[in-house]
């Protein structure tokens, strides 16, 4: 998916962009980027930042691109993406040439931009007529797959309501979209990968470069847990950023989301349906039932038990109050493990908790039936299993 971020100099596209991107984990793709980065204000210069630009704009990669959204960088722009049928948003974002020159008074201008300095007001006419005459909207309405979204900016709480606006549409487009390597683009993530200390970064590379059977169970699990159904209030144990919320949003009650890193947590969407408690369930002090008054319907464990001992999983269980059931995703012990890996048990990784704090934690691979012989004791039994080439999926009743 590509979310177009149009609009005149000052009007707010990366203000915006910078909101957007605590919530939306897309590459950001702004022209001024790479001008900074590669021109020196010249033809040549300006030539150069604008070959990167497009080279960066993939057509498999979820993106937001920003750039003005007139002149012969935009032109270039439709055409490139006029060639795919990739789902894209066209935000064009409006303040009136007025506001933005009482913008750009307080910024450093530190781009080195093809036209001086002393021609940006003529810039700004320019920009704005098109915009006010519908000439960017025009264009981009010819396109498939696009949605031309319009906007102002015209008081600092506009940006907010916009940006929030605009997530719920990236929501529902990504509901209507064909799951793909977007997907694992999005666990490959700077931000995402800094929580797990960088630890599967290689691993996970590996697995996807070798071949697509990575998305396969991706697409898999999210097909999987979907077909449940499933209603009432669920917590979900080690939910790092609570990437999978999403797929229970419209379906539960409530979510409530259990995590110890913070870095995690910080990179979790807003929503009232989601309450994230930072603490240690495996604490002495922890106790669910005063944590939440409500009760509790599921629980879910996603990548979260392969990362301890059975004694610690049996300590977890004996903490939790009765609850019915149970919704498992882990690592598979699979042919494509046996053939790398001598045990299901690797070495211990270390998984960074804050910015300066980490803890290292084992990783080993599961079979349903060790599943079944880690929570038998506590009365749960599997109905529902599907296995893939790397992950699995499993929902437990007692």
């Amino acid at each position: 998916m590509k979310i177009l971020v149009f609009g005149n100099v000052g009007s707010g596209k990366t203000t915006l962009i910078s909101l957007l991107s605590k919530s939306v984990l897309f590459e950001v793709v702004a022209i001024d980027d790479f001008r900074r980065k590669f021109s020196d204000g010249s033809k040549e210069g300006e030539t150069e930042a604008r070959k990167q630009f497009f080279a960066s704009i993939k057509k498999n990669k979820n993106q937001f691109i920003e750039c003005i959204g007139v002149g012969k960088v935009a032109d270039e722009l439709f055409e490139l993406l006029n060639k795919n049928t990739v789902i894209a948003i066209c935000l064009i974002l409006h303040a009136s040439k007025e506001i933005c020159i009482n913008r750009l008074a307080n910024r450093v201008w530190d781009i080195p931009f093809p036209e001086a300095v002393e021609n940006v007001p003529s810039l700004l006419e320019r920009t704005e007529s098109k915009i006010q005459s519908g000439e960017i909207a025009a264009t981009w309405s010819k396109r498939n797959n696009t949605t031309i979204v319009y906007k102002q900016n015209i008081a600092t709480e506009d940006i907010e309501l916009i940006g929030l606006d605009l997530i719920k549409l990236i929501k529902r487009k990504r509901r209507g979209q064909k799951l793909s390597m977007n997907d694992i683009e999005l666990m490959l993530h700077e931000d995402v990968q800094k929580y797990y200390g960088n630890e599967y970064l290689h691993y996970q590379k590996e697995a996807i470069e070798s071949n697509n059977k990575f998305i396969e169970d991706r697409l898999m699990i999210a097909k999987f847990i979907s077909s449940l159904d499933l209603k009432g209030n669920l917590i979900d144990i080690g939910s790092g950023r609570c990437q999978w919320f999403y797929l229970f949003e419209n379906t539960i009650n409530h979510y409530f989301a259990i995590e110890v890193n913070r870095i995690a947590l910080s990179l979790a969407p807003k929503n009232n349906k989601l309450t994230i408690i930072n603490q240690n369930i495996f604490a002495k002090q922890f106790n669910l039932r005063q944590i939440i008054k409500e009760q509790i319907d599921i629980v879910f464990f996603s990548f979260f038990l392969s990362h301890f001992s059975d004694n610690s999983i049996q300590v977890l269980f004996k903490k939790l109050p009765p609850i019915n059931s149970l919704l498992i995703v882990d690592s598979l012990w699979s042919k494509n493990h046996e053939a790398k890996y001598p045990t299901k048990m690797l070495a211990k990784i270390k998984r960074k908790t804050s910015e300066t704090e980490s803890i290292e934690l084992p990783k080993r691979f599961f079979e349903h039936f060790d599943i079944e012989k880690l929570v038998k004791p506590f009365g749960y039994t599997i109905e529902k299993l599907h296995e893939g080439n790397y992950w699995f999926a499993c929902f437990l009743k007692r």
